[in-house]
Formats: C-alpha cells, sequence, structure tokens
C-alpha cells in the first residue's frame, strides 16, 4: 500500500465526492418553517399599527402636559395689572366663567386650549400644585377659566370645596366678589357649609373697609344675600346651622333692604321650629 500522499487528490478520485455533492441538502428545522397566510399578515400589520398609534398618542399626551405644565407656571407669577371689571352677577345671573384678570401672560386662546387639554386629559391635575393655595389664587387671578375648569373636573366634591375655600381671599374686590358669587351659583348643590362660611366672613371683611352707604359696600351685600338665598333654597338646613352668622350680617347691614328682608326671613324661620 502506497503511504498517504500530502498532496492533492487526482482529478480521478473526485468521482467519490459526486455522490454526496448530488445530494439535496438537509432540510431546516421544523420550527423554523412560517408559511404566513393572508390573514396573518393582515394581523401583524394590524398589529403593528396600533403599536404605532399607541406610541403617537403617549407622544402627544406628553407634550400636551408640558405644554399646559409650562404654561400655568406662567400664570403664577404674581400680576402686574390691574384686575378687569367683570359683570355682576346681580344684573346677569346667566354669566358664567367670567375672568378675575384676563392676564396678559396668558391668551383667551391658550386658556381655552389648556381648557380643552385638562378636559381630555383629566390625569394633567396630579401634576398641578392644587394643593398650594398661593398657586390657586394666581390661577384665579390669571386664568380663571382655566381654574374654573379644574374645579369642574375634579371628581371629589370635598376636594373641590377645599380648592374653593383656598382661593377665598379677605378683604376681596368688587371684581374677585363677582367671579366668587358666580362659582358658588353654578355649583351650589355641592357648596359645603365650611365653604359658605368663609365666603361670609370674607364678605363681611371686605364690607368693613368701606363707608355706610358706599355703593360697592351695598353691592357686595345684595350679592352676598342673593348667595345665600340660593343656598337656602336647595338646602334649608342651613338656617339653622348659619344662623348666628347670618343674622349678625344681616344686622350688620340692615340699611340695605336685602339684608333686612333675609335677617326677617330667618327670624320667622326660627320662630316657626320653636
Amino acid at each position: 500500500m502506497n503511504p498517504i500522499s500530502d498532496k492533492a487528490p487526482a482529478l480521478g478520485s473526485l468521482s467519490v465526492l459526486l455522490p454526496l455533492v448530488a445530494q439535496s441538502p438537509r432540510p431546516p428545522p421544523s420550527f423554523l418553517s412560517y408559511n404566513p397566510t393572508v390573514d396573518d399578515d393582515l394581523k401583524l400589520l394590524g398589529l403593528g399599527a396600533a403599536k404605532a398609534l399607541d406610541i403617537l398618542n403617549d407622544k402627544l399626551k406628553n407634550e400636551l402636559e408640558d405644554y399646559v405644565l409650562e404654561m400655568l407656571s406662567k400664570a403664577e407669577t404674581e400680576p402686574a395689572e390691574t384686575p378687569a371689571e367683570t359683570p355682576s352677577p346681580i344684573d346677569n345671573p346667566t354669566n358664567r366663567g367670567s375672568s378675575i384678570n384676563p392676564s396678559s401672560l396668558i391668551s383667551p386662546q391658550a386658556m381655552d386650549r389648556i381648557v380643552d387639554v385638562l378636559k381630555h386629559h383629566p390625569g394633567i391635575l396630579d401634576r398641578l400644585p392644587l394643593d398650594s393655595p398661593r398657586s390657586l389664587r394666581l390661577y384665579a387671578t390669571n386664568c380663571w377659566p382655566v381654574l374654573v375648569a379644574i374645579i369642574d373636573i375634579v371628581d371629589d366634591p370635598s376636594k373641590a370645596n377645599r380648592i374653593i375655600r383656598d382661593i377665598i381671599v379677605q378683604p376681596m374686590t368688587v371684581v374677585q366678589h363677582n367671579s366668587l358669587a358666580q362659582l358658588l351659583f353654578d355649583r351650589m348643590p355641592e357648596i359645603e357649609p365650611d365653604t359658605l362660611f368663609k365666603y361670609l366672613n370674607a364678605v363681611e371683611a371686605s364690607c368693613r373697609l368701606l363707608s355706610q352707604g358706599n355703593m360697592q359696600q351695598t353691592h357686595n351685600v345684595r350679592l352676598a344675600v342673593k348667595v345665600i338665598h340660593s343656598a337656602l333654597r336647595i338646602n334649608d338646613s342651613l338656617a339653622d346651622t348659619m344662623f348666628i352668622e347670618l343674622c349678625s350680617f344681616c344686622l350688620s347691614y340692615s340699611w340695605v333692604k336685602d339684608a333686612l328682608d333675609l335677617y326677617r326671613q330667618l327670624m320667622t324661620a326660627q320662630q316657626q321650629t320653636l
């Protein structure tokens, strides 16, 4: 036998290999086989489109949230303007959402957009400083329609009442009183006694700074009486709960016919319960 040669095999020896080359390739493992149908392709396309839409929606939501937060951070700037007059609820009881101070920091168009975003994405409220009385009061001053929308969106009446109490200041200007009274009128069924107590105290503090017979003082008294009448129509038990405070207020301004009439109504109701 010839010893093994390190040279390449002769051409004739390739005939031994030809049968091996001619064999069919081994099929791939069964777990790699995939023959998609048209329905499968449509399903995959649908899933991909839904995923892409979710990503776009999340991106849009984040951009809208950032926009609202950026704009409302401007609203937390102390106003430099003199508050504009707002229609009185006494003369225009259907007036809704009048702005305490249409601030130049946020345009009316921007306020409308913020309100629309908040209505469609109420979760943004969790990122707003709604536990800060100072921030709420600046919202009330700089972007009143946005504050009204926030109170509307809040699904907890107690939290809504707390927000309203936080924006009540002493003393109030006539402008602030007009807007606050309209807010109370619109939500009177949900207004708590504590909120009315704070409101009445604020009115009293405002009136004490004005001389008797002053037109603004008369306006404040008449408007407060109108608010109390609205509350009593919904919850007549307030006549007992707030009896002392209401009588004191009415007697302090008995020269205003509306206050004197309310006092007489309270006394009549009290006598009927005896």
